[in-house]
């Protein structure tokens, strides 16, 4: 077996935590989960899409996987939440297709597509499928035949339950404000009879000062937990051939001279 066999079957590389954002929806990870139970509106597939500064998710039921189809259900997605500057994704075809290559460079947008060695790039991703598998286990078998119907619940579920790593749910860090949801039946401030309700204007004025700090205190938590989980992630790991290029960690393998990229897509 040579060196580089050895290298890749063994070494523990150190845990690389991502750059905090701090703008909702600047960079968002997405990927396919499937196939599934078609159903009867012949949905076999999920376009799961997750943003990386409020952790808030997205997901859309897919006939199909063809670059053609994930590009419209983005297009759809970013009309409510406006263009990203980066998605991060893996090596699926489906996200590296000249489709998905000409919408990114015409929309000025980076495509980060993650390393097989360095997984845990797109791990916010990959932590939310978790979730949303144990989720759909819930369901009876008569209900997986229309799964798709459920994933609006399931989403909203989500969207209100504080992030480990952040400290606050998705919903409050986007919009500034606690969802009314299953987990928190709260009184309507408007009618509340024994407290004085704020007007309008002064409820949104109070909102949009809230939704800076809750980020600020949901960055200082993620790195928080980053430190945690790096400490422990890398007790076993070795740094090996790792070079940080510009904020970006490139992994060069041994023989190789140099590692390109094409277009504006970026290797982690």
């Amino acid at each position: 077996m040579s060196e580089m066999d050895k290298d890749k079957q063994i070494r523990k590389y150190p845990f690389l935590p991502m750059p905090i954002i701090d703008t909702p929806f600047q960079r968002i990870g997405i990927d396919i989960v499937g196939p599934m139970i078609r159903t009867r509106k012949r949905n076999m597939y999920l376009l799961t899409i997750v943003d990386y500064a409020t952790r808030y998710p997205e997901a859309i039921p897919l006939s199909n996987i063809r670059a053609e189809t994930v590009v419209d259900a983005l297009i759809q997605v970013f009309t409510r939440i406006g263009l990203p500057r980066e998605i991060v994704h893996d090596q699926g075809t489906n996200f590296r297709s000249k489709v998905m290559k000409s919408i990114c460079s015409r929309l000025h947008i980076t495509q980060i597509a993650t390393s097989a060695r360095h997984q845990q790039t797109n791990g916010m991703t990959e932590r939310f499928h978790g979730t949303l598998k144990n989720m759909m286990r819930s369901l009876t078998e008569d209900q997986m035949k229309h799964w798709d119907e459920y994933i609006p619940s399931f989403l909203f579920a989500y969207r209100e339950v504080p992030c480990a790593t952040t400290g606050y749910a998705p919903f409050e860090l986007l919009y500034g404000r606690k969802i009314r949801g299953p987990l928190s039946i709260l009184k309507d401030m408007w009618v509340s009879s024994d407290s004085d309700p704020n007007d309008v204007v002064t409820h949104l004025l109070s909102m949009c000062k809230r939704i800076p700090k809750l980020l600020q205190d949901a960055n200082e938590n993620t790195r928080k937990s980053q430190k945690k989980m790096k400490k422990n992630y890398d007790k076993n790991a070795t740094p090996g051939n790792l070079r940080q290029v510009k904020g970006y960690w490139y992994f060069f393998q041994r023989g190789l001279q140099s590692l390109t990229t094409s277009g504006r897509d970026r290797m982690l």
